[in-house]
Order: structure tokens, then C-alpha cells, then sequence
């Protein structure tokens, strides 16, 4: 009847008033921010340090109201013509302090951002900022936001934004680390940023969090055990993907990526003890994904990542041939992971990176590949090569060749011929 009509035109009354509100508040927004902008661009740079604070915090309202994201965004942009109008700490710290919370916002658009804007003038300003600064940074603003991070890890509408801002914090640490004070941050850094791999949901931002590593392993002045705590959480990464994703997920490709863009910048890094760490996950991740008699997708990445190393002492060169024989002699009998790690096996004697003073000692090394098929090349260039023999592996070579004649009958005449060679010499 009449009084329910009453009714409904009585709710869209409202409702109406309501949005005539909402947009009237827009568009008094909007006007505000083009009346901030003029004064930034045009009016700013003739003000004392006192109005240009309340500027710069001015901004930083419009960036967090949340009628208009739109002009939330272009305060951000707008802080760019601020910027270099900026003269002391205080007025940095202003910047960075207000940024920070932003990071936290429900809008991505928005935390996203903030993100980028907050490193992205750290890293732009680097040569300028003071030194007061870097430290506020470093033992303040940096934790701040891993709290933020704690505090919200269970958002996963955020991953995007958890990802970023952990690969920027390890970026300017390895970029500035003499500025920076982030030695005490980084056991932290780490274990935060390998609890946010393992519960991140976003396809995407976990791939993209393996970026981390990059920046991580290439900051070669980290504290030994957060190096080791790196190569920990790897492992455990390595082993929680094997029992939850397929085969062929991307996150072993990204794993594989990792090893091909990180392994070869480590050259004069690495002691022994680091290079067979890297040598445990590769053979983890190739030996543990259940591909069949495909080759798992990280094998070729992996294993040509490790050539990229050389050239190396002997005795690494040595452990990373023996990962290549273990891989061709795998438990799976995965015929084609096989013919791929010989094929390093060979790629690896033959190479102009390592000392000829190797060869004896890789073909000794070379014992469980003899009665292969996929190794007769290998084995052929073993018994045709003629190779300097050191005194103390005289009888290594004798013993290793005359076992290779006697398991391989192709090859009993030349590998014979071979032992002759060492006692005509």
C-alpha cells in the first residue's frame, strides 16, 4: 500500500543523499589536492622548513584518506616534486615515517605504492640522505615494516606487497651496505621472509619472492651464519615444494632460475663448505621431483649454472664432477637425467676453465660411469686423450684404466694401450 511506497521512496531519499554526499566529498577532495599540487610544484620551494613539514604531511593525508584512491595515488607522485626540496632529517624521517604505515593499507593499489615510493626514494637519494638517516632506517623503519608484515601475514590479499617490500629491503641492504647499518636485521629478514614463502597463496608473488635469494646471496658481506641460515631455509623450502606441488610446477622453475642467476656471481665466494650446500639442494630438488623418465624442469638451469663457476680450485672442481656422476648413476634410472649430467660430465673435463693437471683426477672420479651407454663418448675421449699423469696418481690411473678395459670389452684394447702408455713414457 501507500505506506510502504512511502517507505522504499524514503530509503532511495536517503540513499541518494547519501551518495550526493559521497560525492560531494570527492569532488572537495579532488579540489584541495589540485590546490596542494600548485603549491608543491609552484609555491613550495619559497617556504620555510616549518610549512614545507606541514606540507609533506599534508600529503601524506591525501595519500591515506580513503574516499578517492585515485588521488591517494597521485599523492604519491606529487611527493616527487617535493623531494628535492627536502634539506634535513628531520624532514627525511618525516617522509619515510609517514610512508611506512602506508605499506600496511587494505587498498594494494595503494600499499603497493607505498612500497615503491618508500625504496624507491631511498635508493634514488642515496648519495644525499644523511648518515642519522640511514640508521633511522636501518634500526627503525625497516623492523617497523617486517612488524607490519607479523602483524598481517594471514592476509594473503597482501602477498604482493609482502613479497616487494622483502626483496627491496634485501636490495638496499646489499646496495648500500656501507650506509646501511643491517647486520643485526638480517637472521630476522630471513626467517620472516622464508615463513612468508611457505604460507603465501599467490602464485605469483611467490614466485617472484625468490628474487630475495638473488639479492641475499649476492650481499657478500653477511655474517657467516646468515649465510648458512640462507642455505637452511632453502632446504627447507626445497623440501616443503617436493611434498606439496606437482612435478612440473612452476615454483621448480623458479628454483632452477635462482640457481643460473645466483651460482655464478658467487665465484671467489665460496669456501667449500658453501659450494656443497648449493651442490645438496640442486641434487635434492633434481633426485626428490617425481618426473618419471622426464627430466625434471630445474636439471639443465641447475647443472649449467655450475659450469658457469669455473674456473675453480681443484678440489671444487672435483666436487662439483662427482654431483654430475652421482646425477647419471641416480637411483631412478631416469635414462634421460643420465644422458644429461654425462654430458656435463664431458662438458665439465673438456672445458678450457679447469687445469689440465684435473683430467687424471676426474677420470678416476669417473668409475661408476664405465659400464654406461649413454658414457662411451666420454669414455672413448678417456682412453684417446693423453693427459698429464702426476707421480702420486700413477697407480690411481693404472688401477681405473685396467678396471675400465675390464668392464667395458669395446674399449679392453685402447684402455690397455693407455697403461702402456705410463710405463713408456
Amino acid at each position: 500500500g501507500k505506506e510502504s511506497e512511502i517507505e522504499v521512496s524514503r530509503d532511495s531519499l536517503f540513499d541518494s543523499s547519501e551518495s550526493i554526499e559521497q560525492v560531494e566529498e570527492n569532488s572537495l577532495i579532488s579540489l584541495g589536492f589540485q590546490c596542494l599540487q600548485v603549491i608543491c610544484s609552484d609555491i613550495m620551494f619559497t617556504l620555510d622548513d616549518t610549512i614545507q613539514s606541514s606540507i609533506i604531511k599534508l600529503l601524506f593525508e591525501y595519500t591515506s584518506q580513503r574516499s578517492d584512491t585515485n588521488v591517494s595515488l597521485s599523492a604519491f607522485n606529487q611527493l616527487w616534486n617535493v623531494i628535492p626540496l627536502v634539506k634535513t632529517s628531520s624532514m627525511w624521517k618525516l617522509i619515510f615515517s609517514s610512508c611506512v604505515p602506508l605499506i600496511n593499507d587494505d587498498r594494494n593499489d595503494v600499499s603497493m605504492c607505498a612500497v615503491k615510493t618508500f625504496f624507491s626514494i631511498i635508493m634514488t637519494n642515496a648519495q644525499s640522505l644523511p648518515q642519522d638517516v640511514f640508521s633511522y632506517l636501518s634500526k627503525t623503519c625497516f623492523g617497523q615494516i617486517i612488524d607490519l608484515y607479523e602483524s598481517s601475514s594471514e592476509e594473503h590479499c597482501r602477498d604482493a606487497t609482502h613479497q616487494l617490500f622483502f626483496q627491496e629491503i634485501a636490495h638496499c641492504a646489499r646496495s648500500l651496505w656501507d650506509k646501511l647499518e643491517t647486520s643485526e636485521l638480517w637472521p630476522r629478514l630471513v626467517e620472516q621472509h622464508s615463513r612468508f614463502m611457505k604460507g603465501c597463496e599467490k602464485r605469483d608473488a611467490m614466485i617472484s619472492s625468490f628474487q630475495f635469494y638473488e639479492e641475499a646471496f649476492q650481499c657478500f658481506e653477511l655474517a657467516r651464519d646468515v649465510k648458512l641460515q640462507l642455505f637452511d631455509t632453502l632446504d627447507q623450502l626445497a623440501s616443503f615444494l617436493l611434498e606439496k606441488e606437482p612435478a612440473k610446477s612452476s615454483l621448480f622453475g623458479a628454483f632452477g632460475r635462482l640457481f643460473l642467476v645466483t651460482i655464478p656471481t658467487q665465484r671467489g665466494h665460496l669456501d667449500d663448505e658453501l659450494l656443497q650446500r648449493w651442490l645438496d639442494v640442486i641434487k635434492a630438488l633434481i633426485t626428490g621431483i617425481d618426473c618419471g623418465q622426464v627430466l625434471p624442469p630445474t636439471t639443465h638451469k641447475s647443472l649449467d649454472s655450475l659450469l658457469m663457476l669455473l674456473p675453480l680450485p681443484q678440489n671444487q672442481v672435483e666436487m662439483i664432477y662427482n654431483l654430475f656422476v652421482d646425477l647419471a648413476v641416480n637411483e631412478k634410472q631416469n635414462k634421460r637425467l643420465t644422458e644429461v649430467a654425462v654430458q656435463h660430465c664431458a662438458e665439465l673435463f673438456t672445458s678450457n676453465d679447469i687445469d689440465k693437471d684435473c683430467h687424471c683426477r676426474l677420470f678416476v672420479l669417473s668409475g661408476r660411469l664405465f659400464t654406461l651407454q649413454e658414457a662411451d663418448k666420454l669414455l672413448l675421449l678417456f682412453v684417446e686423450k693423453d693427459f698429464p699423469i702426476a707421480d702420486g696418481m700413477v697407480e690411481d690411473f693404472v688401477h681405473t684404466m685396467a678396471d675400465l678395459g675390464a668392464r667395458n670389452a669395446a674399449l679392453a684394447e685402447r684402455s690397455g694401450q693407455s697403461v702402456l702408455k705410463v710405463f713408456t713414457r
